[in-house]
């Protein structure tokens, strides 16, 4: 693979790496970011001491159509002051006038004045138009009358729903500008644990707006009926943090939640689980920006190495995969420990990021590949081509050592046979040779490294490996004397010389490689055993032979050949004497 190929896969990386950091600035894909973090609630131990008292159906069918006369409530809060609670949350809006009477309004204001224990009542933001500031239009409060009494507070139950419709925040306090001048208001749940006496964990942390820490499913909380109020000896709400509010689904006073949009939670329950993670010191918090960048430009960074340092491409693949589920159970483990990080940038970004590497990739080495077997058809066999391909680690575009078996032949008296015919006829009979010569070569998985005038160069064990390198070169000088009788007997008819060549053949190491300029390239073989080879071949004219091997080939032939031993010679080149043998044909 190209050099340069290696930094494209950084440059890409970061292509990629910085659109999704943008995607993190600007908050793309955070409904698929709630999605998945909302998969990672699980239930969780509450707090034993809030207990909602719900107005549900068995309330409505003893006490009748909603609103009830506020005598109703004003009894029940008398029942409570005999075992009090720690505080009560009223999350009932009573800002209008009672359907009953003004008289009914009274008896209810004479009550509060008179329980002994905190109650606190809803004020409503009829709009929060200014998410970061929870700033509301307008402020519904109760009727006045209810706010006189030392013991009621006010808190507000405005919940925050994202663009899915899941209540998923809330305004720790909501603020409206009035006549008589700024008006804010902390959160009921907060309120309710305030005046409890109990401790508010992490209280100098709280954000203007909170995530809300769900401990269950719809109905995890305790809750009982309304009616159960009235129930001789009941005490159920003693010494406990307490929110009333509707638990009827025709009242309409609920909201999908995260862990279910089939069963919501009433908003009294809501309130509950607030109130139990200020209890606790629960809270959820959302990474910086900054973190969800810096992984995914160092995440988008890995991915470029590791596609541009292993050659298999499954690797980087399972790697982008292993990433996925690796961030995928960190994020869950962050969430238990109270901490958001949004996964859906970061992962897109390793899944795009992966397939826009995966595609250059698959673009280069195809084209390498078409390269390669475009050059390497005109010197081997369409077998050694295919196995190129199928094994393209194994080729190595510089030069490196090898075990080769070097092929030289060269035709003898050439210079006389050249003068005997036109040079349109000698080229017509050389072509006819080489071709026959150099099928032979390419049959027995040799490479065709180049003709010499009339000489032909080739080789074997390169560019792929060859166990039997030594007996296919044999095999192709025994066949190429064959095929050259063949030649010879129909030359002989056409009136033409005859052909008589000289072989050699050596084994041994020698560089092979790709050899040339940045413009210019030749799949070649150099050292010294491809000087021996050549060497041998001009034996051939001293001894009369066709075929001359070195003592290497001799001994690592397989097959059955006859080899007849010359002498030692020392050939040119070479300060020691070496061992031959010519190949009986």
């Amino acid at each position: 693979m190209k050099k340069f190929s290696g930094k494209i896969y950084f440059i890409l990386s970061l292509i990629v790496g910085s659109i999704f950091c943008v995607g993190v600035y600007y908050g793309f894909f955070s409904g698929l970011d709630n999605f998945i973090n909302d998969s990672f609630f699980t239930a969780k131990s509450r707090q034993a001491d809030i207990l909602i008292i719900g107005i549900d159906n068995q309330a409505l069918q003893k006490y009748g159509q909603w609103p009830w006369s506020r005598e109703i409530l004003a009894l029940a809060l008398q029942k409570m002051s005999e075992n009090p609670p720690k505080a009560l949350g009223i999350d009932l809006m009573l800002a209008e006038d009672s359907r009953v009477g003004i008289n009914d309004d009274q008896k209810l204001a004479d009550t509060l004045v008179k329980i002994n224990f905190p109650v606190i009542l809803v004020a409503e933001g009829n709009k929060v138009f200014l998410q970061r500031e929870n700033k509301v239009d307008f402020l519904l409060k109760p009727l006045a009358i209810f706010q006189n009494a030392s013991q009621v507070s006010l808190g507000h139950a405005n919940i925050i729903l994202d663009p899915d419709k899941v209540a998923r925040l809330y305004p720790t306090k909501i603020y409206s500008d009035e006549v008589l001048g700024k008006t804010e208001i902390r959160s009921l749940a907060y309120e309710t644990v305030k005046r409890s006496g109990a401790l508010i964990k992490n209280e100098d942390k709280l954000k203007s707006q909170e995530r809300i820490v769900y401990f269950g499913p719809a109905g995890s909380t305790r809750a009982i009926s309304f009616t159960r109020i009235f129930e001789e000896g009941a005490d159920f709400w003693q010494d406990k943090v307490v929110f009333l509010g509707v638990t009827a689904l025709d009242l309409h006073d609920y909201q999908i939640t995260p862990f279910s949009k089939k069963q919501p939670m009433f908003g009294v329950e809501i309130q509950a689980n607030i109130a139990a993670s200020l209890l606790g010191g629960n809270s959820l918090n959302v990474l910086p920006k900054t973190l969800n960048i810096v992984l995914i430009v160092l995440t988008t960074l890995f991915l470029a190495f590791l596609f541009a340092r292993f050659k298999k491409i499954i690797l980087p693949i399972l790697f982008s995969a292993g990433l996925i589920i690796l961030f995928y159970f960190s994020a869950m483990i962050l969430f238990d420990l109270g901490f958001i990080l949004p996964l859906s940038n970061l992962i897109f970004a390793i899944i795009f990021c992966a397939t826009v590497l995966f595609i250059y990739r698959f673009l280069i080495v195809e084209k390498e590949k078409r390269q390669l077997r475009n050059i390497f058809s005109k010197y081997v066999s369409k077998e050694v081509v295919s196995e190129i391909m199928q094994n393209p680690e194994e080729i190595k575009l510089g030069g490196e050592e090898r075990e080769v078996t070097v092929f030289f032949s060269d035709i003898r008296g050439f210079t006389t046979i050249s003068e005997s015919m036109s040079s349109p006829k000698l080229v017509s009979v050389l072509n006819r040779y080489f071709t026959l010569m150099t099928d032979e070569v390419i049959k027995n998985r040799g490479t065709l490294d180049k003709y010499i005038g009339d000489a032909i160069m080739a080789f074997w064990g390169a560019p792929l490996k060859d166990e039997n390198q030594v007996d296919n070169a044999l095999n192709t000088s025994l066949a190429m004397i064959k095929k050259l009788k063949k030649l010879n007997e129909e030359l002989e008819k056409e009136g033409l010389p005859e052909i008589k060549i000289g072989i050699g053949l050596f084994n041994g190491k020698a560089t092979v490689g790709n050899i040339g300029s940045s413009e210019r390239l030749s799949y070649t073989v150099m050292g010294d055993t491809v000087n021996t080879a050549s060497r041998l071949e001009g034996l051939n004219k001293e001894y009369g032979t066709q075929i001359i091997v070195g003592e290497s080939v001799m001994k690592k032939a397989k097959g059955e050949y006859i080899f007849k031993f010359l002498g030692a010679v020392k050939v040119k080149g070479k300060n020691e004497e070496m061992n031959v043998y010519t190949l009986e044909v």
